[in-house]
């Protein structure tokens, strides 16, 4: 289960039954930057933000000469989708993730809402989904 923003700060506060210390692992460390976009984007990939070039929420991609909203996979002036002015995610994630190389039955689950988008399309390489 990954919480967005869920730091180690928090389980300090918690009861000791609380489910996160029941079956915490392992702690993990962030990339730098430490943004969501930054660090999703190297959890699917195991590359550091220089490699995957996804370095924040916002991004510049030359083919479209603009900013982007790149997790929404949109243009950040107009909000026009990426994929309607000819940007593919093998484009813009120039790293391929890691889900591509599971050879166990895997599922993802995502909120509806972003479970057909783009970049969870990319992040589970074609694995099985739901939303």
């Amino acid at each position: 289960i990954l919480a967005d923003g869920f730091g180690m700060n928090f389980l300090g506060a918690m009861d000791s039954e609380a489910l996160a210390l029941r079956h915490l692992a392992v702690e993990i460390q962030t990339v730098f930057p430490s943004t969501t976009a930054a660090t999703l984007t190297t959890l699917a990939t195991g590359g550091w933000p220089v490699q995957h070039a996804v370095l924040g929420w916002f991004v510049y991609l030359p083919e479209v000469d603009a900013v982007t909203t790149i997790l929404p996979f949109i243009r950040r002036s107009d909000g026009t989708s990426l994929t309607e002015l000819g940007v593919t995610a093998e484009r813009a994630f120039p790293l391929r993730p890691v889900m591509s190389l599971i050879q166990s039955e895997s599922l993802s689950l995502f909120p509806d809402d972003i479970a057909g988008s783009v970049y969870s399309t990319y992040c589970i390489a074609g694995t099985p989904r739901h939303g």
